[in-house]
């Protein structure tokens, strides 16, 4: 059986001479192998293919039968790794919170146990009949947010 091991090993120098970072990376007893990737310079498909190419001539189809799909991480794809909150600071976000709650703003800061983001809140103020728009910043750690998107604005 093919293990994400030996996967690692094939892509490691690759992955880091076009500082590209795993986002999942998926084997089922079955070989079938789901590598997801992105790079802070973004994803072309000559690197999809180039990717391919290389696990696929690191691992021998006579010895083991495989299924390979290599893609890039998506707009609208949920965050998983700290690269893709690092990749997008000064960027617009969508936080779904484990509440349920949504929150829309631009992501500031990242760090290893969580992340920064500046958003307008309506709050009722005294002197005010109508409520008025704040800008808040709030640090929230990786496990209050279920998901994290980019928002993407035309």
């Amino acid at each position: 059986m093919i293990t994400k091991d030996t996967i690692h090993n094939l892509i490691d120098a690759f992955i880091e001479s076009n500082t590209m970072f795993i986002v999942h990376l998926e084997i089922s007893t079955s070989n079938k192998i789901s590598l997801v990737f992105d790079s802070f310079k973004g994803v072309g498909i000559d690197d999809c293919v180039n990717l391919s190419r290389m696990i696929e001539s690191g691992l021998d189809r006579e010895t083991e039968n495989f299924e390979l799909e290599v893609s890039s991480a998506g707009i609208g794809v949920p965050f998983k790794v700290i690269q893709q909150y690092q990749k997008n600071i000064g960027k617009d976000i969508e936080v779904v919170l484990r509440t349920g709650l949504k929150i829309k703003g631009t992501l500031l800061e990242v760090s290893n146990d969580g992340f920064t983001i500046s958003f307008e809140k309506k709050v009722k103020t005294e002197d005010k009949k109508r409520k008025q728009l704040l800008v808040e910043n709030k640090f929230m750690k990786f496990d209050e947010a279920s998901k994290v998107y980019n928002i993407i604005n035309f």
